[in-house]
């Protein structure tokens, strides 16, 4: 009896040598209850406001956020686009004939005076920025190209701003290697960057063919980035194959490619599938 209670004070005084004097906790546990709540709440933020602006380099790098109402023309169909203010309109007026093209309008809607911006030999697409200070037109002239324009309606008269689809094929053409062209060239979503109507982002659709021969077409996407006011355009290549494949044989097409990538990973699983099936065997001689 006299040797348990002596035992049971040998514990409780080792114990008591890893409590906080004070507060009478383990010391673990009192460091955690010492953190500042404000340091917390400092970290929490930061983290916030990060969030905020990745998402905000993210959303002007993509045409995610939605659009305004966007018009689809046609050469032989006359209709008209509103601005979101409606100080502006924009009118298509059809074609007599086929051989002729549709004349495209821009018109203030507070005194009826429009002007004349050119016109489409075949059809394209057209809508106006958040605050209707700017006019985007995808015109599709031919099969295989497309021109961007852009109208701004800031000052009095509309004016379209020169050079920016030279600009836009100049920065393209710079991605493509010497001995490839482009088999069509499209831009399949364009947009005006969130909250900023100088700024549009186009992507642009351009298979690589080779110069001489022949061959498939190899996929090839590329991100531009425009700023109105100074033309300066930012890319971002996001081709399917990277540069090295560009380079390649120009007989070797994809398809054919694809194939021998098929093919390659066939025999990788038949051979790992042969060593297993060999220390399968092995381990059964052994035993």
């Amino acid at each position: 009896m006299h040797f348990r209670t002596k035992r049971k004070q040998r514990i409780a005084a080792g114990t008591r040598k890893y409590r906080d004097r004070n507060t009478g906790k383990h010391p673990f546990c009192s460091r955690i209850e010492t953190v500042p709540i404000l340091m917390l709440l400092n970290r929490l933020l930061a983290l916030l406001i990060c969030w905020i602006s990745l998402t905000d380099v993210l959303s002007a790098k993509e045409c995610s956020n939605p659009r305004t109402k966007e018009m689809n023309l046609a050469l032989q169909s006359t209709q008209s686009l509103l601005s979101p203010d409606e100080h502006w309109k924009f009118l298509s007026v059809g074609a007599h004939s086929s051989e002729s093209e549709a004349s495209l309008y821009i018109q203030n809607t507070d005194n009826s005076k429009r002007w004349l911006v050119g016109g489409i030999e075949r059809n394209g697409t057209a809508f106006w920025s958040e605050d209707s200070k700017r006019l985007f037109l995808r015109d599709e002239y031919a099969a295989d190209d497309t021109k961007i324009r852009v109208f701004d309606v800031t000052g009095p008269t509309p004016k379209e701003i020169k050079g920016l689809n030279g600009k836009i094929e100049k920065t393209l053409f710079a991605h493509i290697p010497p001995n490839k062209t482009t088999q069509w060239l499209s831009y399949p979503k364009v947009c005006f960057a969130a909250n900023d109507s100088s700024t549009i982002i186009v992507v642009a659709d351009a298979p690589l063919v080779p110069k001489t021969g022949s061959g498939s077409g190899i996929p090839f996407n590329l991100t531009l980035t425009v700023n109105l006011v100074t033309l300066q355009v930012d890319s971002e290549s996001i081709p399917l194959r990277n540069q090295q494949e560009l380079h390649t044989d120009e007989t070797r097409s994809w398809p054919r490619i694809r194939k021998l990538r098929v093919r390659q990973r066939r025999d990788e699983g038949q051979r790992a599938w042969g060593f297993w099936r060999g220390r399968r065997r092995w381990s059964g001689r052994g035993l």
